[in-house]
């Protein structure tokens, strides 16, 4: 199973290898001379292999100067706490607002488990984060050495969220604002989960996203592409289906489960992740359509 994968330009994924699924949620490692940084934590589950990964590249835990999490959900941030006892120097870096969940994550971990039911053991649980180790950003440049990375607010997916575009080679590393991307089929799978997906901010995220037409697409799940920027239209084609989709089952009162299997037909996508993906990811997009129509 492969750990470490080399983007180009000094950025590296790691597999953090979540619930023992494969290429599927990863942690990406960006690089300058003087300081590096990680783009979400990931899963506390899969922390033992981002430091094994970040000792793979040879990196100095004292040089890992932030840690940005695209936003809060559990795969994204809930290995923050971990992480940062072993990142003597690092400071994670989350929307403006959000702070406080890093240093009281218990509303976030009961609101997970509704959500995420049966597949919460995936995640794991969260530590608390000092407060001092918690930065919280909106619009900014952070800088390492002589790279410079833009952060951007991308609410939609999450009020949360927060997408990173690297200036030195245009790589955005977009957490889940544009999907899961299937490298296999060439495409990617919007994922609308409760309780803040917002259909209209989504939509104006997409069309920030591409006025900086970017190059290269770092996913969180899983893998990077250099299609750039038509990666939005995909993303938002798919998107207006799957909000239709889910709009004509609620009209005929049908089952969640059985829309979420109508629209992975519809989209003709036949994920990697077999039922795990099918059963229950997608049934998490269809309860936060739900939610957000109701």
């Amino acid at each position: 199973m492969e750990l470490v994968r080399e983007v180009g330009g000094g950025i590296y994924l790691i597999d953090t290898f979540m619930g023992g699924v494969q290429a599927f949620t990863a942690v990406y490692l960006v690089a300058g001379k003087k300081a590096c940084m990680l783009v979400d934590a990931g899963p506390s589950t899969g922390v033992d292999n981002v430091l094994k990964g970040l000792r793979v590249l040879g990196v100095d835990l004292e040089d890992v100067k932030y840690v940005l999490l695209t936003h809060v959900h559990l795969d994204h941030a809930g290995g923050t706490g971990h992480l940062l006892e072993r990142l003597p120097r690092a400071v994670a870096l989350v929307r403006e607002g959000m702070e406080a969940v890093l240093v009281d994550p218990s509303r976030l971990m009961d609101s997970a488990r509704r959500a995420l039911g049966p597949i919460f053991e995936m995640y794991g649980e969260m530590r608390l984060v000092s407060p001092e180790r918690v930065t919280g950003v909106g619009e900014a440049t952070l800088e390492l050495g002589e790279r410079m990375i833009r952060v951007i607010p991308t609410p939609g997916h999450s009020r949360s969220h927060l997408c990173a575009l690297d200036l030195v080679t245009s790589t955005l590393f977009c957490g889940d604002s544009l999907g899961i991307f299937l490298a296999d089929e060439g495409k990617v799978l919007p994922v609308t989960p409760p309780p803040d997906f917002d259909l209209v901010e989504q939509r104006a995220t997409l069309e920030k996203l591409a006025a900086t037409g970017f190059r290269r697409a770092c996913f969180s799940h899983f893998g990077w592409t250099a299609h750039g920027t038509e990666l939005v239209s995909m993303s938002l084609r798919a998107l207006e289906r799957m909000v239709e989709e889910v709009r004509r089952g609620m009209a005929k009162e049908m089952d969640p489960r059985e829309i979420a299997e109508g629209i992975m037909r519809l989209l003709g996508v036949h994920t990697p992740y077999g039922e795990f993906m099918f059963r229950d990811m997608s049934l998490v997009s269809v309860k936060g359509i739900m939610r957000y129509l109701s």
